[in-house]
Order: C-alpha cells, then sequence, then structure tokens
C-alpha cells in the first residue's frame, strides 16, 4: 500500500464516521460577570444509518468541555458528568436547560451575548467541529 493509499483510507474512513450528524440550535447562555462555568445546548440529529457516539469534547476558548446529565434529588439538582452521548440512527438528542447540556469551563475571555465559539467532539472516532452563539437567556425556574 502506498502512502497515498493509506492517506486517502484514514481521510475517507474519518469522513464516513459521522455522515449524517448534524448540530442544529447550538447556543451559549451567556453568563454573569467572571470566569466561572458556562452551560451550552443543541440538538443533535443522527440521519445516518449507524450509532453515532459522541465524547471528547473540546472548545477553542475554553480550559475543558464535559457533558452533563441534570438529576434531581429531592429538591437538589445535581449535574453529572457522562463519558459520552449515544444517538441512535434516525434518531434526535436535545440538550436543553434543565437537562443534558455542556459545561464550558474556564473561557480565556468573557462570554458575551453575540460572540461566536468554535467546538468539535469525537463522533465515532473522527473530529467533528460546529460553531456556538452566546445568547442572553432567563434561568428556567426549578
Amino acid at each position: 500500500m502506498t502512502r497515498l493509499t493509506a492517506l486517502l483510507l484514514l481521510c475517507c474512513g474519518q469522513a464516513l464516521a459521522c455522515e449524517g450528524v448534524s448540530f442544529d440550535n447550538v447556543w451559549i447562555r451567556e453568563p454573569p460577570p467572571g470566569n466561572g462555568p458556562v452551560a451550552a445546548y443543541l440538538t443533535v440529529k443522527n440521519a445516518g444509518t449507524e450509532m453515532a457516539v459522541l465524547k471528547d469534547w473540546q472548545g477553542e476558548a475554553f480550559a475543558h468541555v464535559m457533558l452533563h446529565a441534570t438529576k434531581r434529588v429531592d429538591d437538589r439538582v445535581q449535574m453529572l458528568n457522562q463519558p459520552e452521548l449515544a444517538v441512535p440512527a434516525g434518531a434526535s438528542v436535545v440538550l436543553a436547560p434543565g437537562g443534558m447540556h455542556l459545561m464550558l469551563m474556564k473561557a480565556n475571555a468573557p462570554v458575551v451575548a453575540g460572540k461566536h465559539y468554535g467546538l468539535s467532539v469525537s463522533c465515532n472516532g473522527a473530529s467533528t467541529p460546529f460553531d456556538a452563539t452566546v445568547r442572553r437567556e432567563e434561568a428556567p425556574t426549578p
């Protein structure tokens, strides 16, 4: 096998790893002033024919990104770190306030309404980029 053939197989194999996966309505809630964690929300659609497994979330302007599930226990709310998000073929998963969401940690500059950020996730082993816009939103009432 030549180097070119090997490179093409690697490139095309990664391109097909997330075929049919798209990210819609991606937004980041504008936080209060400071450098605390920031929540991001989106809808992941899998129009492909295979399960899409998303993990290793990244943000160009954040030290690290985590996938959290929100769990209510009595009168407390807990955020539980999730190692991956599985999206079945032909399905969508919504990450929304009060439910699953991304936590963007330690922004390298203030996160303000109107700014755009590049995010990415490993989808079946291939890095898949998408963009998010910061919006000013009211927090849901518990």
